[in-house]
């Protein structure tokens, strides 16, 4: 498997003879993603100047500006729930991580160690005896 001429991981694609793994070829999509919503913009800017100089406003069609995708809205965990918490952040990929590794040993079929895990994690942080870091290394 010929390996990525940027980086060194395996390659999955080539693009003009050069072969690229994921990582490089995302990067390179978005790049062109990028270049694309100027040039996209600049035609729009020059079609305002255009229609500014004739006095015809609103004349000639516009492009459409591509927007990058932004995720809003709730995240749904199917074993996390965070209630009445002082949590001032939640890294939602750490927590979507243990969410899909909670539902990987539900669906095993041991959903005892699931309700284990749960109430070991729960009686930790609940402790009020340990220091934030001694919580954080036990768990």
């Amino acid at each position: 498997m010929p390996s990525c001429s940027q980086c060194g991981k395996p390659a999955v694609v080539q693009v003009a003879k050069n072969p690229l793994c994921i990582d490089c070829y995302l990067k390179l999509q978005q790049a062109i993603q990028m270049q694309d919503a100027r040039c996209v913009q600049e035609m729009n800017y020059l079609i305002d100047a255009i229609e500014a100089r004739v006095g015809l406003y609103g004349v000639l069609p516009r492009y459409q500006v591509p927007q990058s995708i932004i995720h809003q809205g709730s995240l749904t965990f199917h074993n996390i729930k965070v209630d009445r918490s002082v949590i001032g952040s939640i890294n939602t990929g750490e927590v979507k991580h243990i969410d899909v590794c909670m539902s990987h040993i539900k669906t095993s079929g041991n959903e005892e160690l699931v309700k284990a895990l749960k109430d070991f994690t729960e009686a930790v942080i609940s402790e009020t005896k340990l220091n934030n870091d001694l919580k954080n290394q036990i768990i």
